[in-house]
């Protein structure tokens, strides 16, 4: 009787299936790709166009050629999902307390002041800080809903809904259908309103 010995074809059968495991042979996402690869090389061969390979198959010209590239070059681990993330991350800046309370306590008191103002404020009192951070710090605010946003400031004051904290001292409006009794008793004076840097606004 002669015996055959079959451990060889097993183990190399066991080698064969664990490398095809790594690379993603079992992966329904792998499978996926190699099916719809071999789909628009069968529509190619039939002279189907690009556009309605696409609407068929559901990939683009660009995504085939990628995914065929890397199979091509890493095999079934090519086909395998890679992740979005971007390889050099910003490192998250923490900004200080005192930083963070004087940006919102400049942005309440000047609704209307956007990151360069308040940043030249910030540099005039000594805060080491870019103007990109200061409308990082703002940002981060508002979506905290600490500050309220310009844009929302100034719809809120069409509407009428933000009150005047002091009356005008510079001018008061007389009452509709006001009559005039004697001379210098009305008068109408253009004022022009210069900003000479944040804080500072005069009236000529």
């Amino acid at each position: 009787m002669q015996l055959t010995t079959v451990g060889k074809e097993v183990f190399r059968g066991a080698r064969k299936a664990r490398e095809l495991q790594e690379a993603g042979a079992g992966d329904p996402t792998v499978q996926e790709r190699s099916r719809k690869l071999k789909q628009v090389e069968a529509l190619r061969k039939h002279g189907v166009s690009w556009p309605e390979i696409q609407e068929l198959v559901g990939i683009s010209r660009a995504t085939y050629y990628r995914w065929r590239k890397r199979l091509k070059e890493e095999g079934l681990a090519g086909l395998k999902p890679r992740s979005r993330r971007p390889k050099r991350l910003r490192k998250r800046v923490y900004w200080t307390p005192d930083l963070l309370i004087r940006v919102e306590t400049l942005r309440k008191e000047n609704p209307t002041w956007g990151r360069w103002p308040i940043w030249l404020t910030l540099r005039k009192e000594g805060f080491a800080v870019s103007e990109r951070a200061v409308g990082r710090i703002l940002a981060h605010l508002e979506a905290r809903g600490r500050v309220e946003s310009v844009a929302a400031f100034l719809g809120r004051a069409r509407r009428g809904e933000v009150k005047r904290k002091t009356r005008r001292p510079y001018a008061q409006r007389k009452p509709r259908g006001y009559e005039v009794k004697h001379p210098g008793d009305l008068v109408q004076v253009d004022t022009l309103t210069v900003t000479l840097g944040p804080g500072e606004t005069i009236r000529h």
